[in-house]
């Protein structure tokens, strides 16, 4: 076989065996769907050899998409101190690709101070009747962080069902593209879980710009 031969790879017999055009297919039709294990299943192909070719052909799995300049400073802003679920809202991108980024820049978690009995208790008293936000002045921790806390200690709110006014709806709908779900909830004096639920009713989605998500 000649050498420099193009679309070849190596076998597990150290051969090197030629990719068919078939298996090129395969390769573009899987790869962007982040699906190289069932590759390497269905052509008996080293994982190594399968990626080498994506690359050599330009192939890209998709779920990690580029990442803009803006976007990586954002991920370092937010990532040391919100949630892997408030990053990805933020950003438009999914749970794992966040993780994965901030893995691969080597961002770490600020480590959270652990909660005093006083401010469990406080905790206790004012949060079925009272915002997070009000909450977080009194003890100068983080709205979320209060949140995740109360709910931690299984405490919920002592509220009513608050129908949906237009004005609330519209609020939303003009907020959403460029704020989180949790900012929004601030806003309205919601609790995270009905807002999160009247997004998905109304069908709302970020916004997203030609160089990145917005």
């Amino acid at each position: 076989m000649e050498k420099g031969k193009t679309n070849q790879t190596k076998s597990r017999k150290n051969t090197w065996v030629s990719w068919a055009s078939k298996e090129i297919k395969l390769l573009k039709r899987l790869y962007p769907k982040g699906k190289a294990r069932e590759i390497v299943e269905r052509t008996g192909r080293p994982l190594t050899a399968v990626r080498e070719k994506t690359y050599s052909l330009g192939l890209r799995d998709k779920r990690y998409n580029f990442w803009s300049d803006k976007e990586i400073k954002l991920l370092k802003k937010y990532y040391v101190k919100d949630s892997a679920e408030v990053v990805a809202e933020k950003l438009g991108r999914s749970i794992d690709s966040v993780c994965t980024m901030a893995n691969n820049l080597g961002l770490k978690k600020i480590t959270i101070k652990p909660f005093s009995e006083q401010e469990d208790a406080l905790i206790r008293k004012l949060y079925p009747k009272h915002t997070a936000v009000h909450i977080s002045k009194k003890l100068g921790r983080s709205v979320g962080t209060i949140r995740r806390r109360a709910l931690k200690l299984g405490i919920r709110k002592r509220r009513k069902y608050r129908p949906w006014i237009q004005k609330d709806i519209n609020l939303l709908k003009r907020d959403y593209p460029h704020k989180t779900a949790e900012e929004i909830a601030q806003k309205l004096d919601r609790t995270l879980i009905a807002t999160r639920r009247r997004i998905i009713l109304l069908r709302l989605r970020k916004r997203k710009k030609s160089n990145g998500w917005q």
